[in-house]
């Protein structure tokens, strides 16, 4: 994560999201490892994520560097403050690519459509919710039958 000065009206900095360090996929703590910042970064606007109670502190500080665990609007504020940037904007870019690239940092996946499988998987569920209900049904028939 970086901070990118802005001109956007009302706002004075974009938080950069960018990447996945390499080194640390799979690992469940990594350490912290900082990154010099970059000179120029293309990449998608994205909304900031969403906190749930289950949530641990978004922000941590951890061997000098500051953690980040859930990108939500009150960790971009947080982070633009610690970071000099008084007026944040409320989303986030997706680094698709950045010059000078970090060695060992890869930009994180985008797809370009996400599938909209939702009928498909009610028809799967509502199907098989059906069939243990003719099953349940059955069962129940066949005990009363023989009884």
């Amino acid at each position: 994560m970086a901070f990118c000065d802005a001109a956007i009206p009302p706002f004075d900095g974009v938080l950069l999201d960018r990447g996945v360090v390499e080194a640390f996929t799979g690992l469940m703590a990594p350490r912290p490892k900082l990154f010099s910042d970059p000179a120029e970064a293309i990449g998608i606007l994205r909304a900031p994520g969403a906190t749930t109670l289950l949530d641990s502190a978004a922000l941590q500080r951890q061997d000098g560097a500051i953690v980040v665990r859930i990108v939500d609007a009150k960790a971009i504020v947080a982070l633009a403050h610690l970071n000099g940037v008084a007026h944040p904007a409320p989303y986030l870019v997706a680094v698709e690519s950045e010059q000078p690239a970090p060695p060992g940092v890869a930009p994180a996946a985008l797809p370009q459509d996400i599938p909209n499988n939702h009928l498909g998987y009610a028809l799967t569920w509502f199907g098989l919710a059906a069939a243990l209900v003719g099953v349940t049904v059955g069962m129940i028939r066949r005990r009363l039958v023989d009884s």
